[in-house]
C-alpha cells in the first residue's frame, strides 16, 4: 500500500520553540530567532515561544495517582503554562 502524498502547503503546522536558557539574550535565543526567520517564509505555520527564564518549576514528586484522579499536578507552578 502506497502512502498518499500530501502537499505541505495545505497542512497547518503548529510549532513550539522552547528556550531553556536562564539568560535574556543568549545563544539559544539567537538560534530561535534564526529559526523563526527561516520558518516565516513557509505558509500555514503558527509559531509559539516558551521561555523557561524566570519561571517557577517544581520537581515531579511521582504522585501519579493524584494526577490521574484530579486531572492536575499537586505542584502549583508555571509548568501548567507549558
Amino acid at each position: 500500500m502506497a502512502i498518499p502524498k500530501i502537499p505541505l502547503n495545505d497542512v497547518p503546522i503548529k510549532l513550539l520553540l522552547i528556550n531553556g536558557s536562564p539568560r535574556g539574550r543568549s545563544n539559544s535565543q539567537y538560534l530561535i530567532d534564526a529559526a523563526k526567520e527561516g520558518i516565516a517564509t513557509l505558509p500555514n505555520i503558527e509559531i509559539e515561544e516558551f521561555f523557561f527564564r524566570a519561571k517557577k518549576m517544581g520537581q515531579c514528586k511521582g504522585c501519579v495517582e493524584y494526577c490521574f484522579k484530579n486531572k492536575k499536578c499537586v505542584i502549583e507552578d508555571d509548568f501548567v503554562e507549558l
